[in-house]
C-alpha cells in the first residue's frame, strides 16, 4: 500500500481483509476500532456525565457492561451505515435507539428503578440526550469542523457542558429540601476522575483507529463510487449474532436480578422496533451519509486535548459550588430537561418525518 493510490482504488484496498483469522471474518480492526471509539463516548456520557451510580460496579459487572457498550456501538454504527443516516433527524433516531438499548440492557437497575417515571426521564430522556452528545462528538471527531467560529463555539459549549456535569454529578443524589441549599460540598472528584479515564480511553481508541485506517481522501460524490465507502463498518451476520449475544447476556443478567419488569421490557422492545423501522423507511439512496465521510479529516489532536481539558476543569470547578434554591438548583434544571426530552423527542421525530413525507408527496403531485 505504499506509493500513490488512486482515489477509487483506495476504497477497494480498505475492503481487503486485514488479517486472515476467523475473527477478521466477523469484524476487521478498522471497524472494531471505530466501534470502540463510539462505545467509549457512549460510556463517558452515560456513566460519567449522568453519574447515576454512586457505588462502583463489581469487576464481572464492569466487564459485562463494557462488552455491552461495544456491542451497542457496533449495532448503531451498522445502522447508520446501512440506513445511510444523513441528517440530525436520523442522528436523533439513532440516539433514541441508544437510550432505549442502554436503559433495557446496560443500566436498567438505575434507569428503570421507578417505572413509569424513570422510563420517561432516564431512558427516553437522559440516556437519549447522552446518545445525542456522544454521537455529535463522534461525528465531529471523524468528520472535523469547518471554520474558526465553529471551533470556538464548540469550546464554549464544552465549558458549559463541564459546568453542568460538575453541578449535576455533585447534587443529583443529594435529595431535595432546604437542608442542601447554600452548603459547600465536600471536596470529591470521583466523577471527574472517572470521566478523565473514559476520555483517555476514547482518545486511545481514536488513535488506534487512525493508526489502522489513516486519513482517507473525501468520498466521491454519491453515485460515483465503485465501492460503498461505509461498507467496512457494516456488520456481517456473524457480527450481528455476536453483538446480539453480548446485549442478550446483559439483559439476562438484569432479568435474573429483577432489574427489568415485564411491562418495561414489552414497551422498550416495541419502541426499539418502531424507531428502527423509522430508520429503515427513511433510508436514502442518494447523497452521502455521515458514515461515508468517516476518516476524511478531523481537527488537530491539540484541539481535542484542549476541549477535553476544558470539560474536566470546568466540571471540577462546578463540582465544588454550593447548591442554590430555585433557579440556582442544577437538579431542578436537569430534571426538567430530561423530563422534557423524554416526553418530546419521539413525537417530534415522528412529526418531522411525517412533514417531510407530506412535502415530498406534495412536490410529486405539484401542489
Amino acid at each position: 500500500m505504499c506509493g500513490i493510490v488512486p482515489p477509487f482504488g483506495f476504497y477497494a484496498v480498505l475492503m481487503e481483509p486485514a488479517m486472515p483469522s476467523s475473527f477478521a471474518r466477523l469484524v476487521t480492526p478498522q471497524a472494531l476500532s471505530l466501534y470502540a471509539l463510539l462505545a467509549a463516548l457512549f460510556a463517558f456520557c452515560s456513566e460519567a456525565l449522568l453519574w447515576n451510580r454512586p457505588e462502583p460496579r463489581s469487576i464481572p459487572a464492569l466487564g459485562l457492561v463494557s462488552v455491552g457498550y461495544l456491542a451497542a456501538a457496533a449495532v448503531l454504527t451498522d445502522m447508520m451505515a446501512r440506513y445511510r443516516v444523513q441528517t440530525f433527524t436520523g442522528l436523533m433516531a439513532v440516539a433514541g435507539l441508544y437510550g432505549m438499548i442502554n436503559g433495557l440492557t446496560l443500566n436498567p437497575d438505575t434507569a428503570l428503578i421507578d417505572v413509569p417515571r424513570t422510563l420517561i426521564t432516564r431512558v427516553l430522556g437522559a440516556h437519549t440526550l447522552m446518545g445525542v452528545l456522544a454521537l455529535s462528538a463522534f461525528v465531529a471527531l471523524q468528520l472535523g469542523l469547518r471554520g474558526r467560529g465553529r471551533r470556538a463555539l464548540l469550546l464554549i459549549l464544552f465549558a458549559l457542558l463541564g459546568i453542568g456535569w460538575g453541578a449535576w454529578a455533585r447534587w443529583n443524589d443529594a435529595g431535595g429540601g432546604a437542608a442542601t441549599y447554600n452548603s459547600t460540598p465536600a471536596f470529591a472528584l470521583e466523577p471527574i476522575i472517572a470521566g478523565a479515564v473514559l476520555i483517555a480511553l476514547a482518545a486511545g481508541c481514536w488513535r488506534w483507529h487512525r493508526a489502522v485506517t489513516g486519513v482517507r481522501p473525501p468520498p466521491p460524490p454519491a453515485g460515483k463510487a465503485l465501492i460503498d465507502p461505509a461498507a467496512p463498518y457494516k456488520l456481517t451476520p456473524g457480527g450481528y449474532a455476536l453483538a446480539a449475544a453480548a446485549l442478550g447476556v446483559n439483559l439476562a443478567y438484569h432479568l435474573a436480578n429483577a432489574h427489568v419488569d415485564s411491562v418495561s421490557l414489552t414497551i422498550l422492545i416495541v419502541l426499539i422496533g418502531f424507531v428502527g423501522s423509522i430508520l429503515w423507511f427513511q433510508t436514502r439512496k442518494k447523497g452521502l451519509s455521515l458514515i461515508d465521510g468517516i476518516d476524511a479529516g478531523t481537527e488537530p489532536p491539540g484541539y481535542w486535548i484542549a476541549a477535553a481539558l476544558i470539560v474536566l476543569v470546568s466540571a471540577a470547578f462546578a463540582h465544588q459550588l454550593a447548591r442554590q434554591p430555585d433557579a440556582g438548583d442544577p437538579v431542578a434544571w436537569f430534571g426538567a430537561l430530561f423530563t422534557t426530552a423524554g416526553v418530546v423527542w419521539l413525537p417530534a421525530l415522528t412529526l418531522i418525518i411525517g412533514a417531510r413525507a407530506l412535502g415530498r408527496r406534495a412536490r410529486s403531485l405539484r401542489l
